[in-house]
């Protein structure tokens, strides 16, 4: 009996070594891709920064007589150009332009007024300050716009008190 049994461990011991081997076998060498090499990188693009948008600044256009020149050496010019100053920091989205013309007369503010808008409109003044006896005929002319949509009669008596008096 100890052959056969022999016989049986030989050929178990067999049947397992072949069963494992077939289980273990070994990977067979396969060729890789090729890697491809990288080209030249492009560049990113550059994120154009944006810029912050800008106030929109409006021009308020003031015709004033010569006597009234904020930037000249008249009585009052210190306190006008101070009152403009305070104005522009207190709006700095109002640029007031000043221009300076004689106060009557050929070339004075009331004949550029009357020229303007025939011939220019686009350049009339949005403020302009007359004499009280050319005020009078410059309203009678449409030159002016009456202030009445924008203003109470109480808030234009408290600050035009003078023209309450025309």
């Amino acid at each position: 009996m100890r052959p056969k049994t022999l016989r049986h461990w030989t050929l178990f011991i067999t049947l397992i070594f072949t069963l494992t081997g077939c289980g273990a076998q070994s990977p067979t060498p396969t060729s890789l891709p090729p890697t491809p090499m990288p080209g030249p990188l492009s560049p990113l693009p550059t994120p154009t920064p944006t810029a912050e948008p800008q106030p929109m600044i409006i021009t308020l256009g003031l015709w004033l007589p010569e006597e009234l020149d904020p930037y000249g050496g008249g009585a009052g010019a210190d306190v006008l150009a101070q009152q403009l100053t305070a104005f522009s920091k207190v709006h700095p989205d109002l640029q007031v332009e000043v221009t300076v013309k004689q106060a009557h007369g050929r070339g004075g503010l009331l004949d550029f007024l009357r020229t303007a808008r025939d011939a220019a409109p686009s350049v009339l003044p949005d403020l302009v300050v007359l004499d009280a006896a050319e005020l009078e005929t410059a309203a009678g002319s449409g030159l002016v716009q009456p202030l009445d949509s924008i203003l109470s009669p109480a808030e234009m008596t408290d600050r035009f008190p003078f023209a309450a008096e025309l």
